[in-house]
């Protein structure tokens, strides 16, 4: 009898044990859909379940974007860096991909395209990136915020 009890608790512990630490994704601030915008902030992080995806917004290395209440000759771009990590949690899924993504001013994105180690290729959409800058303001990098949308290619 209590060989039975302790291999039934040992049982619920080790199955325990594989669901919290293998199928749990990693912190995400947002959790996403493919073909589906969605925003983060300065290092915040998205999850897309479906392809067990991860993203996180590191960065807005430059941004010349001409400001709205300014005519200028060039309307500028602005440069977002994100990393990838597709897998579970733990060693084997560190971020593994930095990508950047440059989107011009006045166009309707900026794309990139990536591949997992399984061979799947990913566009990563960057659709709106804000504030959008004005002559009198100094844009704070902590208040940016990206938009993007992540598709599947056949």
């Amino acid at each position: 009898m209590k060989g039975s009890i302790l291999t039934a608790a040992i049982l619920v512990f080790a199955i325990c044990g594989c669901i919290g630490f293998e199928n749990q994704p990693g912190k995400a601030d947002v959790y996403a859909d493919l073909g589906q915008p969605f925003s983060l902030k300065l290092n915040q992080s998205a999850f897309i379940p479906s392809e067990n995806l991860q993203i996180l917004f590191q960065d807005v290395p430059s941004d010349s974007r001409c400001p709205s209440d300014v005519q200028c000759i060039w309307a500028g771009e602005v440069k977002v860096s994100l990393m990838l990590k597709k897998g579970r949690n733990g060693p084997a899924a560190a971020w593994h991909t930095n990508l950047s993504i440059v989107k011009g001013a006045g166009e309707e994105s900026g794309v990139e395209t990536f591949n997992d180690a399984l061979g799947n290729r990913y566009t990563v959409k960057l659709v709106r990136v804000e504030p959008y800058p004005k002559s009198n303001q100094q844009i704070d990098a902590r208040n940016y915020t990206v938009t993007l949308e992540i598709s599947k290619n056949p």
